[in-house]
């Protein structure tokens, strides 16, 4: 059986991270054309590490992932878009991205107990 976090409509990438998404983005902009790791920025953030890796692996949307190089770490950077943009910007796309992804789980979750609300009225009745 599927652990609810590998469901797509469970792992909600945005919804409830959007101050540590804002967070990692301003110190990347605190270090401009700068490639980081995981570990520099949960340094730099004060963050957990894994909180932080999960997020940088998560959301392509904001960050990107550099080739590797022998012997180093996986690097990371923002997007170019993201990059572009100043801190409100940023924020507001965030913003638009959480309230997407929670169209979408309302969306699916209402679909599925649509579906079940049928299924039963047909099963009771025939």
């Amino acid at each position: 059986m599927a652990r609810p976090g590998n469901v797509p409509i469970t792992r909600l990438r945005f919804r409830g991270r959007g101050d540590v998404l804002i967070t990692l983005c301003r110190a990347f902009r605190d270090r401009p054309r700068q490639a980081l790791t995981a570990a520099d920025l949960a340094e730099f953030t004060h963050l957990q590490f894994a909180n932080v890796h999960e997020r940088l692996t998560e959301t392509p949307e904001l960050f990107v992932t550099l080739p590797q190089k022998a012997k180093m770490n996986t690097r990371y950077r923002l997007t170019s878009a993201v990059e572009r943009m100043n801190d409100d910007e940023t924020r507001a796309f965030i913003d638009a991205q959480t309230r997407r992804e929670t169209w979408l789980a309302i969306g699916a979750v209402s679909a599925i107990l649509a579906i079940a609300g049928v299924a039963g009225f047909l099963g009771a009745k025939y």
